[in-house]
């Protein structure tokens, strides 16, 4: 697996906690005694909510000549590939590739680790999660942003912060970047 065209970055988003949040049936009935916050859409009855300026932030993102943008989630199959169209919509066809559970392997306390990923070119790839733990193999590439919690979304404007950065990375080895000016340190 390698990006189609190597004088561009490559983004790999990974979704829950980054760049939405899932919440089960139970959850949801929790959630909506305190909160009159509606879900964005629903995925196998999981209700979902997208990170505040998703959509702005998606629009601006694809638009950028030099991004490659592509979809890693610990996520079952059956609930990633219905996330996935539902949140990037129109642009589904442009992301690279999907990996969801079925590219993971154990790791200790239960927590699934991604495999696929380490065929990558890294010096152009970039890993955005709200985990170190899914990342262990690849931390120079990785982004970690804050989890998304959708009970304080109205404050949350990491994915602008994130675009305003994305814009200005020039092809390259991105690790140095990383290093020396993340967007979240």
């Amino acid at each position: 697996m390698s990006l189609k065209n190597p004088f561009k970055i490559l983004v790999v988003f990974d979704l829950n906690g980054t760049l939405m949040t899932r919440l089960n049936a139970k959850e949801y009935r929790v959630f909506k005694k305190a909160n009159s916050i509606a879900p964005d859409f629903t995925v196998n009855k999981s209700k979902v909510f997208k990170r505040p300026h998703w959509d702005k932030f998606l629009e601006a993102l694809m638009k950028l000549p030099h991004i490659e943008v592509a979809v890693w989630t610990s996520a079952q199959p059956n609930n990633a590939v219905p996330l996935t169209e539902k949140l990037f919509g129109k642009y589904v066809n442009r992301l690279q590739f999907i990996l969801d559970r079925s590219h993971c392997e154990d790791a200790p306390m239960g927590v699934k680790v991604d495999t696929a990923v380490k065929n990558l070119e890294l010096t152009n790839t970039i890993l955005v999660d709200d985990s170190k733990s899914k990342a262990k193999k690849q931390t120079e590439n990785l982004v970690e942003i804050p989890t998304f919690d959708v009970t304080i979304s109205s404050s949350d404007d990491f994915l602008l912060v994130l675009l305003n950065w994305l814009s200005t990375l020039k092809p390259g080895d991105v690790r140095e970047t990383i290093r020396e000016n993340s967007p979240f340190q």
